[in-house]
C-alpha cells in the first residue's frame, strides 16, 4: 500500500505569520486562528489538533526526540490547506524522485526563516519520514523547472514508475498553481486519507482526480488575506 500524499501550495507571507510565529512563540496563536477562519469550531480543532502541539513539538524536535516532519512540519500542511487548495496523489511521492535530472529542485525549508526559531527549522530532512509527516518543500524558483522535468518525455518512464498514472496530471495542476500565484510548495502524507475519510485540514479545498476536480483552482478557504 502506498502513502496518501497531499501537495501544498502557500506564500512566504503566509509561512512567516501562520508558522514561524507561532513557533517562536507558541501560546500565541489568536490572531492566526482568527486569521484562518471565521468558525469558532474550527478554531476549536485548530488549538485542540493543531496550534496547542507546536510548543512540545519544538522541545522535541530541539532535543533530538522527533522528526521535524511527524510534528511541526506535518502541522504546516495541514495550515496550508486551509490557505490554499491542495492536490492528491495515491502512492506517488517527490519524496522518491531525486535521481538525475530530478535533482536540483529541492528547497531547504529553513532558508526561510531567519529568526530564533530557525534551530528548529534546521532540523528538517526535507523528505517524507512515514505516515503523517511532511516531506520536500519545492521554493517558487524551482517550480516552473520540476513542471519541465515532469512533462518532458525524456523522462517519461522515470516519472510513471515514481510518481504514476493520474497523480501526474495531479501534480502538474498544483504546480501551475503555484506558479499562478507565485507559492512554494510542501509536500506531505496523511492529511487527507480518503478511504477513512480522516482529515486535519479544509476538505472543500481537497483536489483530486477521483473527484474530478483537478483543474478546480478556486478555493473555498475562508481565510484572512495577507496581500
Amino acid at each position: 500500500m502506498g502513502y496518501d500524499v497531499t501537495f501544498h501550495p502557500f506564500s512566504r507571507r503566509e509561512f512567516e505569520y501562520y508558522i514561524e510565529q507561532v513557533v517562536d512563540n507558541p501560546e500565541d496563536y489568536k490572531f492566526q486562528l482568527i486569521g484562518l477562519h471565521d468558525d469558532p469550531e474550527e478554531h476549536a480543532f485548530l488549538t485542540d489538533a493543531i496550534y496547542s502541539r507546536f510548543g512540545r513539538f519544538k522541545a522535541q524536535i530541539l532535543a533530538g526526540t522527533m522528526d521535524f516532519e511527524k510534528g511541526i512540519g506535518s502541522c504546516m500542511a495541514s495550515i496550508f490547506g486551509y490557505l490554499h487548495p491542495y492536490w492528491y496523489s495515491r502512492g506517488g511521492m517527490l519524496s522518491r524522485l531525486y535521481e538525475a535530472p530530478f535533482n536540483d529542485y529541492r528547497g531547504d525549508i529553513s532558508n526561510l526563516v531567519t529568526g530564533p526559531s530557525k534551530p528548529v527549522f534546521d532540523k528538517a530532512f526535507g523528505v517524507i519520514m512515514e505516515n503523517y509527516s511532511s516531506g520536500v518543500y519545492v521554493p517558487n524558483e524551482k517550480i516552473a523547472r520540476l513542471q519541465e522535468l515532469l512533462k518532458d518525455p525524456a523522462n517519461a518512464a522515470m516519472v510513471e514508475e515514481v510518481i504514476g498514472g493520474s497523480n501526474i496530471a495531479s501534480l502538474l495542476q498544483c504546480l501551475q498553481y503555484c506558479l499562478d500565484h507565485g507559492l512554494d510548495l510542501l509536500e506531505a502524507t496523511d492529511v487527507y486519507v480518503p478511504i477513512s475519510g480522516d482529515c486535519s485540514t479544509l476538505p472543500a479545498n481537497m483536489r483530486a482526480e477521483y473527484l474530478k476536480n483537478i483543474t478546480d483552482h478556486s478555493n473555498s478557504g475562508r481565510h484572512m488575506s495577507l496581500t
